[in-house]
């Protein structure tokens, strides 16, 4: 199978939502200038962090946004239900940030955003619904 014939394959749309989320914590890592803040000129006030640890930070997030941590999810879940299952992600995805960061926090806001999204994602990821991706190859060298 060629790469080519990978980049068009259609995806779970758990899968194509959970590349989504991390391409925007890396985009948003990326935007330069931010001053006093970490982007491609630097570090800013911020000493503990590097966008290369950025970067690895938000990679780490994929498994758990795509759906392969915490609990089942499904349709007709009670408030409550989906109150504990995001906290469950949240708890989740921090361990994941800091185990991958030696403990800095580099997107703790929006992992817990994004522990909000998540139930809903897993619910999708169960009825496998395929996504072509709106993406063309990217170009660039």
């Amino acid at each position: 199978m060629s790469v080519s014939t990978l980049i068009h394959a259609p995806l779970p749309l758990a899968h194509w939502l959970a590349d989504a989320a991390v391409d925007a914590l890396i985009d948003e890592a990326d935007l330069s200038p931010k001053p006093a803040l970490v982007d491609r000129r630097g570090t800013g006030a911020h000493h503990d962090l590097h966008l290369g640890l950025m970067h690895a930070s938000a990679l780490a997030l994929w498994p758990l946004l795509q759906g392969n941590g915490g609990g089942r999810t499904g349709p007709g879940r009670s408030r409550p239900a989906a109150a504990r299952s995001a906290r469950r992600i949240g708890r989740e995805g921090e361990r994941a940030m800091l185990a991958t960061t030696g403990g800095v926090n580099t997107h703790r806001g929006a992992i817990w955003a994004l522990a909000c999204w998540s139930p809903p994602v897993r619910s999708a990821s169960q009825a496998k619904t395929p996504v072509q991706s709106p993406r063309a190859p990217d170009a660039s060298p």
